[in-house]
């Protein structure tokens, strides 16, 4: 082969190398592209999905709160449950309190009266507390009352009926509900 031969190419070498160019690396780089389009949406809108979400579960959590504010308002308010500490009878608080959060329909609340102890009606877990202090007739601080509205169950199940995405609620590394 003479060195004129080398440095031209076939005919058939030359249309080979045009199809490759014109042809094959131009399909090449449009099916990456593709790909990295597709992924890149479906992670938008997994991104969408999960911000909704965290946006309604907020949502729920501020109206549990004020729910339940608002009934450590009333069971605050309570004066029989105040008569009941007034007496020192923690039987009567507690059977108060008992009658009280079955009456709102809270999941747990926890009273402390300065004092006289600690009193807890419903059960834990719960989410989305609300704390007030108690005050005495002369704006001094008698204690700390704690209501919760909701289960870590139900609160996961109100996000996925309003959301239709699944729901796991964790505290540290325990799984509350899922």
């Amino acid at each position: 082969m003479s060195p004129l031969q080398l440095r031209t190419p076939s005919f058939r070498s030359r249309l080979r190398l045009f199809f490759v160019v014109i042809v094959v690396v131009p399909m090449i780089t449009m099916a990456v592209v593709l790909f990295q389009l597709i992924v890149a949406s479906e992670r938008s809108q997994t991104d969408a999905r999960l911000a909704q979400s965290q946006t309604v579960s907020q949502e729920i959590v501020r109206e549990l709160e004020g729910q339940a504010g608002d009934v450590a308002q009333m069971i605050g308010g309570d004066q029989q449950l105040a008569d009941a500490a007034v007496e020192d009878s923690d039987r009567a608080v507690q059977r108060r309190l008992d009658a009280l959060t079955r009456q709102a329909e809270a999941r747990y609340v926890q009273l402390r009266i300065t004092g006289e102890g600690r009193f807890e009606s419903g059960a834990m877990p719960a989410v989305a507390p609300a704390e007030r202090r108690l005050i005495d007739e002369q704006e001094q601080p008698t204690g700390r009352l704690i209501v919760a509205m909701l289960s870590p169950e139900q609160f996961g199940n109100r996000i996925a009926k309003l959301t239709g995405a699944d729901v796991v609620i964790e505290e540290g590394s325990t799984r509350l509900a899922s």
